[in-house]
């Protein structure tokens, strides 16, 4: 038997419960982990409701909202909210692929924040 669950959208307390919930049994989740248009869910709250997924030991299926945060980008991303400099290194833990995007484009969009840690697999099996 495994836990399944589907559209957490950066909702940190319910991956929170769906990780602690019968610990011993295999979990998976079906996608969507970002976008959430909740008020009083933070753009800080949906980078680490990601970060708590991406280390954990569930299965991640991508949905259609994690996708669009690809490089391949094949839908769009319901977040369009633009960073500064000194923001790209808060959120990004001083990512040199952020950087890279700023100076390229002269802005960075919480977009880049997510394709970055999608895209970082092996920081986060470590």
């Amino acid at each position: 038997m495994a836990i399944i669950i589907g559209d957490i959208h950066g909702d940190i307390e319910k991956a929170k419960a769906f990780l602690d919930y019968e610990q011993d049994k295999e979990h998976v989740a079906l996608g969507d982990y970002v976008d959430n248009v909740k008020k009083g869910i933070t753009l800080n709250d949906e980078l680490a409701c990601l970060d708590l997924l991406l280390n954990s030991d569930a299965v991640l299926l991508w949905g259609n909202h994690d996708l669009a945060y690809t490089p391949e980008n094949p839908w769009s991303c319901m977040s369009n909210h633009m960073l500064t400099l000194a923001e790209v290194d808060h959120y990004s833990g001083y990512s040199q692929y952020l950087k890279d995007r700023f100076n390229q484009n002269g802005d960075v969009f919480i977009r880049d924040v997510f394709t970055d840690r999608f895209t970082r697999p092996a920081i986060y099996l470590n």
